[in-house]
This record gives structure tokens, C-alpha cells and sequence, in this order.
């Protein structure tokens, strides 16, 4: 029997998920998942690897308010009523993300231009 090389050049396959706010597919290390435990609760599952359905939200604080503002939006997909003390605890984690959405500014600085070029350029 002959064994492969693990060096093969073959790319490892990255799962993606699709955020219940924005809709964006990302891979799925760069999302945060919520899930609901056998026994009902809505939880935030930070290993990814806790037991009963999930969600998955980005970590921009723009995704985490629309969900606050509507929680149909993650109630729908975990098949569920997200109760009050879910929603607290779901709020209580947002505010611990940054406030600033990383990818939108780091492909503004890839770009080599900055938001406020941007306003400035449009104002002209």
C-alpha cells in the first residue's frame, strides 16, 4: 500500500458559515456561534464544539445590534423564541466587541485609502 506525501500541494479545506444578520460567508474560525442546548438555552458557544443547533454572527458590532434590534433573525434559525436573559447576554457580549468593523477598515487601508478620503473625495 502506498501512502501520500504530505506534501501534495493540496489546499485544506475551510468550512464556511453564513452570518444570520449580514448574510456574508466567512470561514467558520471567524464567526462567533450561538447555539441552543438540548434543554432550550441560547447560548454563546466560544469552542465552536458545544452540543445542539447553531448560529453564526460576525464579530463586527454592526451584525450583533441588527440581531439585538430583531431576534427573530437568530430565532428563526435556531427554532426558538429567544427569551429576555438571552438577549442580555447576548447584548453583554457585543459590547465587549470592538466598536470599529476590522475587515471594512482593513480593506480601506489595502486600498490606501482612508474612510475619511472617501467622505471628503464625495463631497466635492
Amino acid at each position: 500500500m502506498r501512502r501520500m506525501s504530505s506534501n501534495t500541494g493540496k489546499k485544506k479545506h475551510v468550512p464556511l458559515r453564513r452570518c444570520v444578520a449580514c448574510g456574508r460567508s466567512r470561514p467558520k474560525r471567524e464567526m462567533i456561534r450561538i447555539v441552543r442546548t438540548p434543554d432550550g438555552n441560547v447560548v454563546i458557544d466560544e469552542t465552536g464544539k458545544a452540543s445542539g443547533r447553531g448560529a453564526y454572527i460576525c464579530p463586527s458590532r454592526s451584525c450583533w445590534e441588527k440581531v439585538l434590534q430583531d431576534p427573530r433573525l437568530l430565532g428563526r434559525t435556531l427554532k426558538t423564541n429567544i427569551s429576555l436573559a438571552s438577549l442580555e447576554l447576548l447584548a453583554a457580549y457585543a459590547e465587549r466587541l470592538p466598536s470599529v468593523d476590522v475587515e471594512a477598515a482593513g480593506r480601506s487601508i489595502e486600498k490606501g485609502r482612508s474612510n475619511e478620503d472617501r467622505v471628503v473625495q464625495g463631497n466635492e
